[in-house]
């Protein structure tokens, strides 16, 4: 089940300009050069199965940060790509390469918690950088704690939360996607994790996450996080203007289990009932249609990430 969303994804955009084998590519294709640009790239219209990863972590998201999280957006491509790095004080590698690899790291507090512990960053000589760089316990817990009270309650610490930081820290995203995007040999996507997970009645959280990804780099100056908004609406209308002005763009539904069945909810977040009977340009998700169809010949296969946001009997209706 969890290479469903990399085969929709490898199927949706198409033309991924990677590849881990050399099955179905020409001469041309075999000798290209690193510096070789995707119009160069011949394509196979019986497609290419790659492997890769649309979700991962890396020092950059606030959780994987406090867990102990040291690599960077960087060293994550150079691990796909087959090369060696440092985790946790030993040398790994992969056994093979990856033949894609979007790093999604959290829009929420994007880049905050290492800036806040860097000495030379924009919090050096704060009350925050003493905290968060402290070994003390009660400091840390308290460090974390905050964080997860943050989280839940949607409610960001102002102090630690600023525009700034976070442009920096995605712009730093983007360079590394730039610098290790290999046309014809690996595709480095840009990308983040779209963290929404409002509380029901029992104040227990329900997971909304999507993994936003780019096709290309011309993306907005700073993520849309749920700390804008929890509600997916308005999620689907930053994706729309994104579209307008740069890259297509897609958001892969994650951990849709442990939404509470949120996210195969019959009403949207703010109460609007989904019937069988409602037009469908009144549907919420078919907005989503919209922004997900990145060519009109590849839409059927869309009924995968219609089954992660509608309502299961109405599925085929609307794909």
């Amino acid at each position: 089940m969890k290479l469903l969303p990399v085969l929709f994804f490898i199927v949706v955009f198409g033309l991924l300009s990677c590849g881990g084998s050399d099955s179905g590519k020409t001469e041309k294709d075999k000798k290209s050069s690193p510096d070789t640009t995707a119009a160069e790239i011949a394509v196979n219209p019986l497609r290419n199965c790659y492997f890769g990863d649309l979700h991962l972590h890396t020092a950059l998201s606030a959780d994987a940060n406090f867990f102990g999280a040291t690599l960077l957006p960087e060293d994550s491509y150079k691990f796909a790509m087959g090369e060696e790095v440092e985790y946790l004080g030993q040398k790994v590698k992969r056994i093979a390469p990856l033949d894609f690899l979007a790093v999604t790291d959290h829009s929420e507090y994007l880049g905050a918690i290492l800036a806040a512990k860097d000495p030379n960053g924009p919090f050096a000589g704060t009350e925050l950088y003493r905290q968060y760089t402290s070994k003390d316990q009660k400091d840390v817990a308290k460090s974390f704690g905050g964080f997860v009270a943050d989280m839940s309650a949607n409610n960001p610490n102002p102090k630690l939360n600023k525009p700034e930081v976070i442009k920096s820290a995605w712009q730093r995203v983007i360079n590394a996607a730039q610098t290790y995007n290999k046309p014809g040999k690996f595709t480095a996507l840009v990308g983040y994790e779209w963290t929404s997970a409002p509380n029901n009645l029992n104040n227990h959280s329900q997971n909304l996450h999507r993994c936003v990804i780019f096709k290309g780099d011309k993306v907005p100056d700073i993520p849309f996080s749920s700390f804008d908004s929890q509600d997916p609406e308005n999620l689907w209308t930053y994706l729309e203007n994104a579209r307008k002005t740069g890259s297509d763009v897609l958001a892969v539904p994650h951990n849709g289990n442990v939404s509470d069945g949120l996210m195969f909810d019959t009403k949207t977040l703010s109460g609007k009932p989904l019937t069988r009977h409602m037009p469908k340009e009144e549907w919420p998700m078919s907005r989503s249609l919209k922004w997900c169809r990145a060519k009109d010949k590849v839409k059927h296969i869309l009924l995968f990430h219609l089954m992660m946001n509608l309502p299961t009997m109405n599925c085929m209706k609307y794909c």
